[in-house]
């Protein structure tokens, strides 16, 4: 593997990893209407069918499906 395309971070995997997590985290903040620093990564981990949002749940969970390339 390339090695500019590993993240710093031995957690984290693949730089992608990072950036995948970062836009789950933003749309949770956005759909949860806080800051994403607010939103754990733990919240961001979930299986997309866990997270549901009064009234956004089942397009956020179709978003962060399709971020994290998990079946909606």
């Amino acid at each position: 593997m390339d090695p500019s395309r590993r993240s710093r971070n031995p957690r984290k995997g693949r730089a992608e990893d990072g950036i995948a997590n970062g836009a789950v985290r933003r749309l949770l903040a956005k759909a949860l209407r806080l800051p994403a620093s607010a939103v754990s990564l733990e919240q961001a981990d979930r299986p997309a069918e866990d997270i549901l949002i009064a009234g956004e749940g089942e397009a956020l969970a179709r978003d962060i499906a399709a971020l994290t390339g998990q079946n909606p």
